[in-house]
């Protein structure tokens, strides 16, 4: 389902700022009125949500107009509840959704307009679509919020709509309940609670939340957010800043882009998948704490009275973990798939993507833990050795590592366990395992004793139709096996992958041109061949 990008009509501040600015609205309010939601106004001025808050994508484009619809009409909408901060910003605690719809409306910005540009360095194509969809239900059931503006001026308008209600509009707006207390901490238990009950946070957003000012927090806001928007790390020196926000734009390319737009009709995918879902920031939080060896609430080795001890990430206060943990995983997306000096440039198709074109989390986390522990223990020339035979399983046992993944996805680390797995069918095909022959041996071993001959796929072939999915299986079963292969592992090599190498050496003779070319993943180029 779209979504509408409504992040940047209010934005990000801590809770504990003491920053004096003018009072926007008087507590005794309990009416939040359209006009006053109008850029230049004095309460949108002071208006803030936590710098916790999640992000504000989470409506599609007919909800977005409902809740306007709702408000014109006069239909029940739950109050927002709010907090004035004791720097006089007014904290929105509970109703960040709500209030940046109708300011989208009053605004003309739906995650394209003026307040939206100035908050992000670009606007993607997705964005632009939802947006331009959502102003056209808008334009079509309500009008537009100028054309209100209009009427109350010139008594004309065409639209019957605009021509009932712009004159009772300055009347209408949204309710408000005010948390009455000064303690910020206070404010931010409030928030936790009331937002449990509605769509409840996952544990991913509980942690950040306790965790904002830690740097793989701040690496993984930094990466989702392509080193725009609110700046969570904007304390740091200047230098530092700059060096957060290039980071992050460069992993943010090196896993998002190109973009994902369903159905597949390209194997030019991305390596993270489609960055716009539920399960984005989740993704890639874990992709940092996996990259840079954090394993939130494992107890680390004994302290000197010889107790367990939780172990503890501390708050970054100049910037320097930050980078560090930014550097690693521009490094690992590198190394996954790219044409850099030493990438594996492992396929998304095959790697990361189902073969009817579901992105596969726990693969794409099993996956970069063991490219690290092949690293590690110096094994990726045994990787790069069987790789055509691993990716053969991969493509041929599709059904059951998804049947894996969904297994393995019941515990917090189970990528861990697919990882494991994936190292076994490695060592079974350096000893000369091939095909059906993996999956007899492998079952041989307790662990993996259990694993079905046959795994359920999630079918749809009941439909009459060709659904999302069946078209992208379609194209990727006819496509992949036309893909570009590697002339020294035989391995699939995606388009941004694929570096060009002398048949002939050039300390041999060998000249750059037609005839003596071949394709090459970068790491065989660099570190196998020679």
């Amino acid at each position: 389902m779209p979504k509408v990008n409504l992040d940047a009509l209010i934005p990000r501040e801590d809770l504990k700022t003491d920053t004096k600015i003018q009072q926007g609205i008087s507590t005794d309010t309990n009416l939040i009125k359209a006009i006053e939601l109008k850029s230049d106004s004095f309460f949108f001025s002071s208006i803030r949500k936590p710098d916790f808050q999640r992000t504000t994508w989470e409506w599609s484009p007919e909800k977005v107009c409902g809740l306007i619809e709702g408000m014109i009409n006069e239909d029940l909408i739950p109050s927002i509840i709010l907090w004035r901060s004791q720097g006089n910003y007014t904290f929105v605690i509970d109703g960040s959704h709500r209030l940046s719809a109708i300011a989208a409306w009053v605004n003309d910005d739906y995650g394209d307009g003026f307040i939206s540009r100035a908050f992000s360095d670009g606007i993607e194509a997705p964005q632009i679509r939802f947006a331009d969809k959502t102003r056209t239900l808008i334009k079509g059931r309500v009008g537009e919020f100028k054309e209100y503006e209009d009427f109350l001026r010139t008594q004309e308008s065409s639209n019957p709509m605009v021509v009932k209600q712009a004159m009772a509009l300055a009347f209408k707006g949204i309710s408000v309940q005010w948390l009455n207390n000064s303690d910020a901490k206070k404010a931010e238990d409030a928030f936790l609670k009331i937002n449990q009950l509605s769509v409840k946070l996952s544990d991913t957003e509980l942690e950040l939340i306790g965790s904002r000012k830690k740097a793989n927090a701040l690496a993984a806001r930094a990466i989702i957010n392509n080193g725009s928007g609110h700046q969570y790390w904007r304390e740091f020196p200047k230098t530092k800043r700059e060096e957060i926000i290039a980071l992050a734009k460069n992993a943010y390319k090196t896993l998002f882009t190109p973009m994902l737009r369903p159905p597949v009709k390209t194997l030019n995918l991305p390596t993270a998948g489609k960055i716009y879902t539920d399960d984005t920031l989740q993704l890639i939080v874990k992709f940092v704490n996996i990259v840079n060896g954090i394993e939130i609430g494992k107890r680390a080795k004994k302290n000197k009275n010889n107790d367990d001890v939780k172990q503890e990430l501390l708050d970054d206060t100049n910037g320097d973990q930050t980078i560090k943990y930014l550097r690693r995983c521009n490094k690992i997306a590198l190394l996954l798939n790219s044409n850099k000096r030493g990438s594996l440039g492992l396929h998304p198709a095959v790697y990361f993507y189902s073969l009817n074109g579901r992105y596969k989390p726990g693969s794409f986390h099993a996956i970069v833990a063991l490219i690290i522990d092949l690293e590690k223990n110096k094994n990726l020339k045994k990787f790069i050795n069987v790789r055509h035979e691993f990716e053969s399983f991969l493509i041929r046992q599709d059904e059951l590592i998804q049947w894996f993944g969904r297994k393995a996805r019941s515990t917090a680390n189970g990528y861990i366990q697919i990882k494991d797995f994936f190292l076994s069918v490695i060592d079974l095909i350096e000893k000369g395992f091939t095909g059906r022959k993996i999956l007899r041996e492998i079952r041989k071993n307790p662990v993996y004793r259990n694993i079905p001959k046959f795994a359920q796929a999630n079918d749809d072939s009941d439909n009459p139709d060709f659904t999302e999915h069946k078209k992208s299986q379609a194209y990727i079963r006819l496509a992949l096996p036309k893909e570009q292969k590697c002339s020294y592992c035989k391995g699939y090599i995606p388009s941004q992958a694929i570096t060009v190498d002398h048949r002939k050496r050039k300390s041999d003779g060998g000249k750059g041109r037609i005839g003596n070319d071949q394709l090459m993943h970068a790491y065989c180029n660099n570190s196998m061949k020679n």
